[in-house]
């Protein structure tokens, strides 16, 4: 199962997104395998897709939140929370390998992904240094 970064979802669910193509081509070979969301990402994808800055094609928060449900509708999706774990683990080991503050969401989404089985799906080289698992980070190629 693999835990979409913000990032991720961004370029899966606007065709317009300059790494469609590349995030699309690597979700398609991964086959029946399911992705998950949580508070975090969600509420990330909505802010970024209302963002000019971020996207060339701005929604406001009904829309990107149509956006996001629609492709989280499927059997492939799961919705997982912060405060659920399947190890009973803590995020303070994690927290510990900040170099700082731009990392903490980063690090909750390790632990999140860990904590569950999941793999994090990102274009974010460094999350793979700031996992105490490198096999909980999947970085998708850029190019």
């Amino acid at each position: 199962m693999f835990l979409f970064d913000v990032n991720v979802m961004l370029a899966l669910f606007d065709p317009e997104h300059d790494m469609h193509p590349r995030a699309r081509s690597w979700w398609m070979s991964k086959g029946e395998v399911p992705w998950c969301s949580c508070e975090l990402t969600r509420t990330g994808f909505i802010r970024l897709s209302c963002n000019p800055s971020a996207t060339t094609n701005p929604k406001s928060p009904a829309e990107a939140w149509r956006v996001l449900d629609g492709n989280s509708n499927g059997t492939r999706h799961r919705l997982i929370t912060l405060g659920s774990s399947t190890t009973g683990s803590s995020p303070a080991g994690i927290l510990r390998r900040c170099q700082g503050y731009r990392q903490v969401t980063d690090a909750f989404l390790i632990h999140l992904a860990i904590s569950h089985g999941a793999v994090i799906a990102t274009f974010d080289q460094r999350l793979k240094h700031l996992s105490p698992d490198p096999d909980a980070v999947e970085v998708i190629p850029l190019f």
